[in-house]
């Protein structure tokens, strides 16, 4: 048997912290009990508990949408309800709804001219920026694929 006792700073620590760390040890201790040649790569901290929290609670990422909208269709929805709202920041900059619209416009007009259609995949070769940003709306407008 063992037994242990746990002595901490209740001023540094909330008591749920400490339970939890309990949790763990006792976690981990009855699986080197259970097999005492387990390699600690194989050890599982997640209590059955942690695991049905971060599965059922915070897995569930379910989000409702009209499902016969597009992306690029909810996000013009979206300009049209508030166009001076900021929809993108990044490094400094800044674009509204509405100017981040018309890049995206823009961008899908310019592909289109030069054969973007349905379902044509489009390589966009970016570092993360507005610039992305602008050019994932303006390939699914243009009716394009992002690659």
């Amino acid at each position: 048997t063992i037994h242990m006792s746990f002595g901490y700073n209740a001023l540094a620590f909330e008591r749920e912290s400490v339970e939890q760390i309990r949790g763990h040890l006792v976690q981990l201790l009855e699986q080197v009990t259970a097999n005492p040649d387990i390699r600690v790569c194989e050890l599982d901290m997640v209590t059955v508990q942690e695991r049905e929290q971060i599965v059922e609670v915070w897995g569930n990422t379910v989000a409702v949408y009209p499902s016969e909208q597009t992306i690029h269709g909810l996000f013009e929805a979206q300009t049209a309800q508030t166009p001076e709202q900021t929809a993108l920041f990044f490094e400094g900059e800044t674009l509204t709804y509405r100017e981040l619209n018309e890049r995206a416009n823009q961008l899908a007009r310019t592909l289109r001219s030069q054969g973007v259609t349905k379902d044509r995949l489009v390589g966009l070769m970016t570092e993360r920026s507005v610039d992305m940003i602008v050019g994932i709306f303006g390939i699914l407008k243009a009716g394009g694929a992002y690659v």
